[in-house]
């Protein structure tokens, strides 16, 4: 069970054999040549890593530049609000779901794409479609596994 759950809240893109030098290298908030910390490219508030056990996280992104990030529910569930947030291209937040649920609240001009597997899951698109004025320049695109979890997408 263990080491099923280490390969679950392993993050993506990362091996077990990663030496402190080379997080370093994958870091997104570290200029490699210089060595500083860069904090014009990105700031804490445009990445999200959100981890629920057993508990509730509710959010407001307020990033006026999201870059994505990763959800965690393990028996719990997370409530994100992004609706004073804005995002350029497509921006991937990848969600990993175990006995839990996920509601996202979106701008009604951003365009949601799931490519989520659900195994005796769900994902519900409830946002209202009054005026098709979808900017495609602004697509979330949620990533992972929901196992006996659900995910709710909502505007406002």
């Amino acid at each position: 069970i263990l080491i099923g759950l280490a390969f679950i809240l392993m993050p993506r893109g990362k091996s077990w054999n990663c030496t402190p030098k080379e997080e370093k290298k994958n870091s997104p908030f570290i200029n490699v040549e210089a060595g500083v910390i860069d904090e014009t490219e990105n700031s804490k508030e445009d990445i999200l890593d959100t981890t629920s056990i057993f508990g509730g996280i509710k959010k407001n992104i307020l990033s006026k530049n999201f870059k994505g990030g990763d959800v965690t529910n393990i028996m719990g569930g997370t409530e994100l609000n992004f609706s004073q947030a804005d995002i350029k291209g497509e921006v991937i937040l990848d969600m990993t779901q175990i006995f839990g649920g996920t509601k996202i609240v979106v701008p009604s001009d951003w365009d949601v794409k799931s490519d989520i597997v659900a195994i005796f899951g769900g994902i519900e698109d409830k946002r209202t479609v009054e005026n098709n004025n979808i900017n495609p320049d602004k697509a979330l695109l949620l990533k992972g596994t929901s196992i006996f979890a659900g995910i709710e997408i909502r505007n406002f």
